[in-house]
């Protein structure tokens, strides 16, 4: 996610005036100028490296202090009542657990279930140079993480053509993932088997999304909340019978992955 982030703010750098800096360890006030904007990542992201501390110091200079969402059990309810204000009339600067400006979050239904929540979704990534793939039928089902039992739930014909692939993070290793003939990448929610949430409770994992489907990849994907499928219309498959053990997948899916040209 946060290389993601960091290309996205990269790519529009020149055109809008502004410097991106990325910082791996403790937040150093001296370092901040009037007018910048620090943002923070995940769940616990403004408690780490002193982040909550520098922006309650530096509180009354022009900083923006951001606290970007990027794990799908941290809002609405969790992430709302630790940072922002109590009531509506206050600061958000004057939140009970810490001084953030604003939150962000990556998915639209974090923003359908709590307001004060900025939806900023990472979007297409310059497509970084990878060899041509040749067309034809789908041989493989490609997953970029640890699934664990979510795997054991897909259908047969599925789960035995399922390839792991974990640690893809650089560009190389990119570039090594997405070269590959007759692959399809599929889209699981971790929370979904971990905690048996309903598919459709849960958001699309965008950074996972935006990363693959701008180089040229396409998904398959568990089935989330509505208004996210809505916004990914055309660009991800979504597949409501993905877990269909017995029956298999929809006939939809099944004819589209059998057809090379398409």
């Amino acid at each position: 996610a946060r290389e993601t982030l960091r290309r996205g703010f990269l790519a529009r750098a020149d055109e809008c005036g502004y410097t991106v800096a990325t910082y791996l360890g403790p937040l150093k006030p001296e370092t901040l100028r009037d007018g910048d904007v620090v943002i923070s990542m995940g769940t616990n992201g403004p408690y780490w490296w002193g982040f909550a501390k520098v922006a309650n110091d530096l509180r009354q200079r022009p900083i923006a202090f951001i606290n970007y969402e990027t794990e799908p059990g941290g809002l609405p309810a969790k992430k709302v009542g630790m940072l922002l204000p109590r009531h509506h009339g206050r600061s958000l600067r004057r939140g009970p657990g810490g001084m953030m400006t604003e939150i962000w979050s990556y998915a639209f239904s974090h923003g359908a279930k709590a307001n004060r929540i900025k939806i900023v979704p990472p979007g297409f990534l310059e497509r970084f140079p990878i060899p041509e793939t040749e067309p034809g039928p789908v041989r493989t089902f490609k997953w970029l993480g640890m699934a664990g039992r979510c795997m054991d739930r897909l259908p047969p014909d599925v789960r035995r053509r399922v390839s792991e692939t974990y640690g893809v993070r650089t560009l190389s290793d990119w570039q090594r993932t997405m070269a590959a003939n007759h692959t399809v990448y599929l889209n699981l929610h971790k929370e979904h088997c971990k905690g048996g949430r309903p598919s459709r409770d849960l958001p699309a994992e965008y950074f996972r999304l935006s990363a693959i489907v701008s180089a040229g990849g396409l998904v398959v994907s568990e089935p989330s909340y509505p208004v996210d499928e809505a916004a990914l219309k055309d660009i991800v498959v979504f597949e409501p019978s993905i877990y269909d053990k017995a029956g298999g997948w929809s006939a939809s899916t099944t004819t589209l992955l059998a057809d090379g040209a398409r």
